[in-house]
């Protein structure tokens, strides 16, 4: 079976999550006009439900079917792969049979005592019934990627994506749903129809490779890995699982304390909806070149035995950190020099660039903490990420609870910021320290930001700068876009030597 370079499955990722999100952005301004701030408000409240689901079930043990994958890959035990993967199914099936269990029976439980909504009663109901379908797919995902063949999850990610929008746009299109209730559980329909949908693209291409890897007389023993899987994705799950539990818990106490500051209920859901589902998916939106490149670093890494003197995966770590935050700082200038304008251009909606200003300062952490994370879980080292996803928690929590009646939504950015910062720094150190690389704040940071700066400026001189004409702002996007990268090469922040140190090597290279 033909492999793909770490390059390769990252610009197969990237074209992906480019794809997706742009389907994805879509579709969200499609649900605004819907359902409005306040639907997305309470959308927002049912999707932590929905992926706390899937990091019980899902999260640890895909990453884990992945990194074991490529090491077996690499040594071509073929059968072996085959059956971490069948064990792998057989402990996310159960799990996710158990807890959509729980959550179709106790949706009313659910949604009352933690959504503080019953409204959400039927959205639970209708995503429980597709996380076992949604927990076994991502397993055999995870195999894939581990397979160095990222073509397979791309395409289920794009057709779970267009599945989910025109199952949607198909029932409000011949129906009315009535109430904010009703049109929620469309929304959930979409949901569970896409990762139903995706899960059996995903197993037929499985079966199909399985047939040129293996005998069809191998007896497979699935139990023989179930300690190995185990102990593996526990310490990343259990971390998953508790962060999860603590994001939900951020989630549902944000609108409660946005109405001790004074908003009603339902302008509290509105701003939560604001913030949540519009505001934060725009400034994540570039993310998707480096999530792919994190994704694809994770078997790439984990496969190799001697990460302190494999200079290729070490200039692989370093450019990735550089790239990481340089992008980052691109995101920041963007966001904080047109964010009416951003906004506008996708929601029309000029409002949010409120959100967005503030959101801004938190690109080039959110950026670089992506592909710090992929390195982390490359090198093994589930805890750090264990402790980093129960402090970021932490730190969030204690910011809306002491602050955010006193100074309102800026509470949850502030705390999001202190967070990052604290969690990158972490992961910077122990990075560092276990491959001997040496990412250079000068080149990571200050020289990116003096960058953005400088770019922020020269915009000031373009005479369509304030224009709410889109086309007019695709031009403003692009020349300080340009503009900014010009100075990032400028700067020496990146040079040409810098992306040829993670193109694939050729043989005669090698």
């Amino acid at each position: 079976m033909k492999k793909e370079s770490i390059l390769t499955g990252a610009l197969i990722l990237t074209l992906t999550g480019f794809i997706t999100r742009i389907i994805g952005f879509c579709y969200r301004i499609y649900m605004t006009k819907m359902i409005g701030s306040e639907g997305m408000g309470l959308y927002q409240l049912i999707m932590p439900v929905y992926l706390l689901a899937w990091t019980i079930t899902s999260s640890g043990i895909t990453t884990t079917v992945s990194a074991l994958t490529a090491k077996k890959d690499a040594l071509k035990k073929y059968e072996e792969s085959m059956d971490i993967l069948y064990c792998a199914c057989i402990i996310t099936g159960t799990l996710s049979v158990i807890t959509g269990f729980i959550v179709f029976f106790f949706a009313p439980f659910i949604a009352d005592k933690f959504i503080n909504d019953l409204r959400a009663v039927y959205s639970l109901r209708i995503i429980a019934l597709c996380f076992p379908f949604m927990s076994v797919g991502s397993s055999i995902r995870g195999f894939f990627y581990g397979m160095h063949n990222s073509s397979i999850p791309a395409v289920s990610q794009i057709t779970e994506q267009l599945v989910r929008v025109f199952t949607v746009i198909g029932i409000f299109y011949f129906f009315s749903p009535r109430g904010l209730s009703e049109a929620c559980a469309v929304t959930a329909a979409g949901i569970a129809m896409g990762e139903v949908i995706s899960f059996i693209f995903t197993f037929i291409a499985f079966l199909k490779l399985k047939k040129g890897l293996i005998s069809l007389k191998y007896r497979h023993k699935p139990l023989k890995h179930f300690f190995t899987i185990m102990s593996s994705a526990l310490p990343l799950s259990s971390g998953r699982i508790l962060a999860s539990l603590l994001s939900t818990l951020e989630n549902m106490l944000i609108p409660q304390k946005l109405v001790l500051y004074g908003y009603t209920e339902s302008n509290a859901l509105s701003v939560y909806g604001k913030l949540t589902g519009m505001a934060m998916p725009l400034i994540q939106f570039p993310t998707a070149i480096l999530t792919s490149f994190s994704t694809a670093l994770i078997p790439s890494i984990s496969a190799r035995t001697d990460i302190k003197n494999d200079r290729y995966i070490k200039s692989t770590i370093e450019r990735g950190i550089l790239f990481s935050s340089t992008a980052g700082f691109w995101a920041f200038t963007v966001f904080i020099f047109l964010p009416k304008q951003a906004s506008f251009l996708l929601y029309e909606q000029s409002s949010l660039g409120v959100f967005i200003i503030k959101l801004a300062p938190l690109c080039p952490l959110i950026y670089t903490h992506i592909t710090l994370s992929g390195i982390l879980n490359g090198l093994g080292k589930q805890k750090i990420i264990f402790i980093n996803n129960i402090l970021s928690s932490v730190i969030n929590l204690a910011f809306i609870e002491l602050f955010m009646e006193k100074i309102g939504i800026n509470a949850f950015i502030a705390g999001m910021f202190a967070s990052l910062f604290i969690i990158c720094t972490i992961s910077m150190l122990v990075i560092a320290r276990a491959s001997a690389t040496k990412p250079y704040i000068k080149n990571c940071m200050l020289k990116p930001l003096v960058c953005s700066l400088l770019s922020g400026v020269f915009l000031k001189f373009i005479p369509i700068g304030e224009s709410f004409v889109k086309s007019h702002i695709v031009i403003n996007i692009v020349t300080i876009s340009v503009v900014y990268t010009v100075f990032i090469f400028l700067c020496g922040v990146i040079k040409i030597n810098d992306i040829k140190l993670i193109l694939p090597k050729t043989k005669k290279q090698a």
